[in-house]
């Protein structure tokens, strides 16, 4: 009889664990389910593909301007974008790859940003050395080129027509994706 009792105990207490585990697991989907949300939309926005002519956009930078991007005209170089975000630790691993490739390639480069407080987007250009007029906060963009993850990287070329966009996983992968710019 008390074997008995002891076997009910045990269950009782597996029940019990079980029970705590689902109620995790069913968080953790909820918190998954949010976060991926803004990524579902961007599958169903019509996207640019390589060759494509960016469309004339009016996007605002950090330093409060006004900037425009595509159109018909000719730019002198080509424009890379990198799509970063502040709390992103392999973004800040690129940084550095990034903007000595703007000075060595001639490279029209600008930082693009969205999601996150503008606040936290100002200190990070600080930290960073990154000029508030090179930063573009726009969600816009992002989607228009399709960017699905972050770090990526837009290259257009000087005609204003999209290179490719591809999302970037440290500074070599960067490096090979802005050398390819400088043989175009």
């Amino acid at each position: 009889m008390i074997w008995l009792a002891i076997a009910t105990g045990v269950q009782f207490v597996v029940l019990l664990a079980l029970a705590l585990v689902v109620l995790s697991l069913a968080r953790q989907i909820g918190i998954l389910h949010e976060r991926t949300a803004p990524a579902s939309l961007t599958r169903t926005v019509e996207h640019l593909h390589s060759g494509d002519r960016l469309p004339e956009l009016e996007v605002t930078t950090l330093a409060g301007e006004q900037l425009s991007l595509g159109g018909l005209q000719a730019s002198e170089s080509p424009m890379g974008l990198l799509f970063i975000a502040a709390d992103c630790p392999i973004c800040r691993s690129v940084l550095p790859a990034y903007q000595r490739a703007l000075v060595d390639l001639d490279l029209n480069g600008y930082w693009v940003g969205d999601g996150m407080p503008l606040s936290a987007y100002d200190a990070y250009a600080n930290q960073q050395n990154i000029d508030a007029q090179r930063l573009i906060l726009s969600q816009e963009l992002g989607l228009r080129l399709g960017v699905r993850a972050l770090p990526a990287l837009a290259l257009i070329g000087a005609d204003q027509r999209l290179i490719s966009v591809d999302v970037v996983d440290g500074p070599a992968q960067l490096q090979r994706l802005l050398a390819g710019i400088a043989k175009a």
